[in-house]
């Protein structure tokens, strides 16, 4: 089973609620890049998961469409606030953060 969240304040206030039953302490944190189909542009998401009492817990959040211009930069800037407070919030509850993912 999987639990999924869209915005990163769900998923880090149920990491808080389910604090100390995260498997291993280990918390997966990656970028995922996708190119849009028949478009010259890059889907940018943040992926975030753990294992908790069993189940796949994990965010997919959407940032933004990279195009390779300068507004990339304001796009790529709140992708690092966002995985810096998930960080922050994971060190808070003594989890690990390692990269990578769950898959399907």
């Amino acid at each position: 089973m999987r639990i999924k969240f869209s915005t990163a304040d769900e998923f880090l206030a149920e990491l808080y609620e389910e604090r100390g039953q995260v498997e291993d302490g280990i918390l997966r944190l990656t970028y995922v890049q996708q190119q849009a189909k028949g478009a010259p542009y890059m889907h940018l998401s943040i992926y975030a998961g753990a294992v908790i009492r069993g189940k796949i817990v994990e965010l997919r959040q959407y940032l933004g469409d990279l195009w390779r211009m300068s507004r990339d930069e304001e796009i790529k800037e709140n992708a690092e606030a966002i995985k810096s407070k998930i960080i922050t919030k994971a060190h808070d509850l003594n989890l690990a953060v390692r990269t990578g993912m769950f898959e399907p």
